[in-house]
């Protein structure tokens, strides 16, 4: 059990920062199609703070609240994927009951980012609608993990020729 949570750590890293990846995208794209701040600068806010911008090129600011993002999608990744390597095989390759994990994942990060770290050290990221961003959290971030997780956990239970739950 210890040797699949390890294994699945270091792959939900992975997947982590593929499930940041399309939260990042979806988010930016949603921002600008709606008129909001670019989210990439809220990220750069956070980690430079309000004059990011002005210490840093528009670049500069990009990769380095991308970089920042992804290490934390990552972590989370990680976080899943140790968590989830103590389940069942049957709960692991199950797309059902991974889906329903990666919501409350979506949720629990939401709640630590927003409600917890934003509320305390970034005010500024409570501005965006809230309900959106839970949304986001569960289909954008948590959906994609926890079915890049599956996915590739029925592929390791079809190579040991274990069968796998639907």
């Amino acid at each position: 059990m210890l040797e699949s949570s390890a294994r699945g750590a270091k792959e939900c890293a992975v997947f982590g920062v593929i499930a940041g990846t399309i939260f990042l995208l979806v988010q930016e794209a949603f921002a600008r199609v709606m008129g909001f701040e670019p989210v990439t600068r809220m990220y750069a806010n956070a980690v430079l703070g309000p004059n990011s911008m002005q210490l840093a090129g528009p670049a500069a600011v990009v990769f380095g609240s991308t970089l920042t993002h992804l290490t934390l999608c990552g972590a989370y990744g990680a976080l899943y994927g140790f968590v989830n390597g103590r389940l069942s095989a049957s709960m692991r390759t199950n797309f059902w009951a991974q889906a329903a994990i990666g919501t409350l994942c979506g949720i629990a990060f939401w709640l630590v980012n927003v409600q917890i770290f934003a509320r305390l050290f970034y005010p500024s990221f409570l501005g965006t609608r809230q309900f959106v961003q839970v949304l986001f959290h569960v289909a954008f971030f948590g959906a994609p993990l926890a079915m890049l997780y599956a996915g590739t956990e029925r592929r390791l239970e079809r190579l040991r020729g274990t069968p796998t739950a639907a």
